[in-house]
């Protein structure tokens, strides 16, 4: 509910929020519903489904329901925005060139020790600074960052027909990103200003 929260408390228009539930019991999708009613929306998935699946599941309902977007963002359930203009500085982002996926910083887990051999582990985040040196980051082909706070241009959904590769059922998924980006001449960047506060593994019940 915190989480969710800051992101209402975004100082964004025009957008619609989400909440892909999978397998959340009764009682906590009873609270959350009680605590924002009609200011979100809700789509309940009662099957064991691989998160790849229900984000693209969420997505596809929500351009039904409501047409199409400039983007979707996905957003985990450990992230918790720390300034209002967290989500109107990556849509600023996104705007600014052809970019096919936008991402943030984040405090934990971003994946850069693994692809960048940059810390000491997920949890180091002592070097994240080197990659925005000069300024926001453009991932190279064949690289990536962790998914936790990501935009997907419309461009994607419109080509592939989902923003997010449901080949896997774990990991692996970002693997994919850069040339799903590339196939289409779009780009992948981190933004260098925009960074979350993430608690891991949030969803794991």
């Amino acid at each position: 509910i915190q989480n969710i929260q800051t992101i209402l408390d975004q100082d964004i228009d025009n957008s619609k929020i989400v909440m892909s539930s999978c397998l959340n019991s009764p009682e906590v999708r009873s609270c959350v519903m009680k605590e924002f009613g009609d200011s979100i929306s809700y789509n309940f998935i009662n099957e064991v489904l691989p998160i790849n699946v229900t984000f693209n599941h969420s997505c596809l309902m929500g351009l039904k329901e409501f047409g199409e977007f400039e983007g979707y963002a996905y957003v985990d359930s450990g992230i918790t925005f720390k300034n209002k203009q967290d989500f109107s500085n990556l849509y600023s982002l996104f705007k600014k060139d052809d970019y096919g996926m936008v991402a943030s910083r984040t405090s934990t887990d971003s994946g850069y020790s693994l692809w960048f051999d940059l810390g000491e582990g997920l949890w180091d985040t002592s070097q994240d600074h080197k990659l925005f040196n000069g300024g926001n980051f453009i991932i190279p082909v064949g690289k990536t960052v962790n998914l936790h706070v990501q935009i997907f241009a419309k461009k994607l959904m419109d080509y592939y027909g989902f923003l997010m590769p449901d080949i896997y059922a774990g990991y692996c998924t970002e693997s994919v990103f850069s040339f799903m980006c590339a196939a289409l001449k779009t780009k992948f960047v981190v933004s260098k200003d925009v960074i979350v506060d993430h608690l891991h593994q949030m969803d794991i019940g």
